[in-house]
């Protein structure tokens, strides 16, 4: 059975997915056999989530590394479907709006990370989301949010604080953030993650924040079978 990760949001475009993706390729650079599992089949029939953006990478970029993919109906499908040997680690993409399901993929999960974008909506229904898990009997040390779409670190640093001062218990808050940068959705459209992007600077703060992640749910699953390759990475240009 591999280790879950689940990507959870209460709303769209808060680059769920697109730290799905990275977080995906960074270990699968570093020689773990990762599975996408795309919940979102809203998304997917129009084209434009996890399974149909790594499709389209695979025919364009043959020679990166690639994730398999599993576009489950349900998801206890999809949950049953990850249960491969072969299989290190499988990342599954819940739909862009928390639903039951969602919780359900949460509860199930080893990891669970929430991305939020600056705004009071957001985080507003991030904590209601987190307390939400929280009453399900997830625990808190094995929840993480990570702030997206940052204009500056000093926005990063009001709302990091913001959430510390809610306690919501021993959950991982994040240090490291990913900032709102053309250069991401460049490489979005290229078929990149934003680890791949070819803009040094921007690319750098992409590996950081995804490393930081790595780092998050090794210690809360106390994994000791990630490869160090796949933390050597930070830093890295």
């Amino acid at each position: 059975m591999p280790q879950t990760i689940a990507f959870v949001s209460q709303t769209g475009n808060v680059m769920k997915t697109t730290i799905a993706a990275a977080m995906g390729i960074t270990l699968a650079a570093a020689g773990l056999k990762v599975l996408a599992v795309d919940f979102d089949s809203e998304h997917r029939e129009r084209g434009a989530s996890i399974a149909t953006w790594l499709d389209e990478r695979r025919v364009k970029h043959p020679g990166r590394p690639q994730l398999e993919i599993l576009t489950p109906r349900t998801a206890q499908e999809g949950l049953d479907g990850i249960n491969r040997p072969e299989i290190d680690i499988a990342l599954l993409d819940c739909p862009s709006r928390a639903t039951k399901a969602s919780f359900v993929l949460a509860a199930d999960a080893h990891f669970t990370i929430l991305p939020l974008p600056p705004g009071t909506k957001d985080a507003t229904l991030t904590l209601s989301t987190i307390d939400q898990m929280l009453e399900e009997g997830i625990r808190p040390e094995r929840l993480a949010v990570i702030l997206t779409r940052t204009g500056s670190d000093a926005e990063a640093r009001d709302y990091i604080n913001w959430l510390r001062s809610a306690n919501r218990g021993p959950i991982n808050i994040l240090t490291e953030h990913i900032p709102e940068q053309i250069a991401y959705r460049i490489a979005l459209g290229r078929h990149l993650a934003i680890t791949e992007t070819p803009q040094v600077g921007v690319r750098v703060h992409a590996r950081r924040a995804i490393d930081a992640l790595i780092d998050a749910f090794d210690n809360a699953t106390t994994r000791t079978d990630i490869p160090p390759a796949a933390l050597d990475l930070r830093g890295a240009a």
